[in-house]
């Protein structure tokens, strides 16, 4: 899985525009307990400036947020509270987020616990 893990990330080295190996990357980083990287990765790649045009074999469905989506499940793991619950909320007013997803967040209540008492 190193490896997988290793030419995921290597993908934005040959085109920077292209998010589909970090967001591989990202989710079975979450799966796997490294949420410490998740948040990380969320970190740098935050700014990302949505599908590329022009491109050929772009799997569009990666561009629709799963970035923040990942990030707003292990940013609480590793106590980063403020981004989690920002991605949380972005991700809640998409039309176009697939709802069990936003359950998923949603439903879990100690994911929004400490932000909302602060």
């Amino acid at each position: 899985m190193v490896l997988a893990y290793k030419y995921w990330l290597d993908t934005v080295k040959y085109d920077t525009e292209r998010m589909e190996g970090i967001v591989y990357a990202m989710e079975h980083m979450m799966n796997s307990g490294l949420h410490v990287i998740v948040n990380m990765l969320y970190h740098k790649y935050k700014n990302y400036k949505g599908c590329p045009a022009n491109k050929l074999f772009i799997y569009k469905t990666y561009y629709n947020h799963h970035i923040e989506f990942y990030n707003s499940i292990s940013a609480f793991y590793v106590g980063d509270y403020v981004s989690g619950y920002e991605c949380a909320k972005k991700n809640s007013h998409r039309k176009h987020y697939r709802r069990i997803k936003i359950q998923t967040v949603f439903e879990q209540p100690r994911l929004l616990q400490k932000p909302m008492r602060n």
